[in-house]
């Protein structure tokens, strides 16, 4: 049982090596990764951090809201599910997004679970939270405004910035990053800010 049994998407693990890699070793520091579905991504990074030794404290954002239709396939960009629309019928059997969570943690990553510090929140309001964070991973809500507000939330708090979803498929978080940080050389799926 590991973090790569949880359902879900996760094709960035060298932006979350590279993170945990340059976090300082005689000071803490913040990681917040924004979106985590049930948490395949961020069980990785727990994992990682876990095994660094490093005085890092690691927070997950998400409000974990079932906004998913019951057609997942009818949906367009502006009605695009926040979470893992193919998922929502197991989802829902235990639950809730928030209760899948919990369950495909506790069964395939128990110890990183509670390494980890789950805010059930937006994102705007956790940025309220924190003066300063060494890493931060936006990918949550993947509309225009919502990327939009991410990035403006947490841009002057984050050391170094990153996120998901940075493809023609998703034309809002694309435009959002340009807008913010002029057009970034892709990695993979993902962008980060120099």
């Amino acid at each position: 049982m590991t973090w790569s049994d949880i359902p879900g998407w996760f094709d960035y693990a060298d932006i979350y090596d590279r993170a945990v890699e340059s976090a300082p070793t005689d000071e803490p520091s913040v990681f917040v990764e924004i979106g985590t579905a049930f948490g395949r991504s961020i069980a990785y990074l727990a994992r990682r951090c876990i095994d660094s030794r490093k005085p890092i404290k690691l927070y997950c954002v998400d409000p974990w809201v079932d906004d998913c239709p019951d057609n997942h396939r009818a949906w367009d960009e502006a009605s695009r599910p926040t979470w893992g629309a193919e998922h929502a019928p197991w989802a829902r059997s235990v639950g809730g997004p928030y209760s899948a969570f919990l369950e495909a943690m506790r069964t395939h990553a128990p110890e990183e679970l509670e390494f980890i510090r789950p805010l059930r929140c937006y994102s705007v309001d956790a940025a309220k939270m924190f003066d300063r964070a060494h890493f931060v991973f936006v990918d949550g809500d993947h509309k225009y405004e919502a990327v939009k507000s991410d990035i403006a939330a947490w841009a002057g708090r984050a050391v170094n910035i990153a996120g998901h979803d940075y493809t023609h498929e998703f034309p809002g978080v694309q435009q959002a990053v340009w807008e913010a940080f002029g057009p970034l050389p892709q990695t993979g799926t993902s962008w980060i800010r120099p």
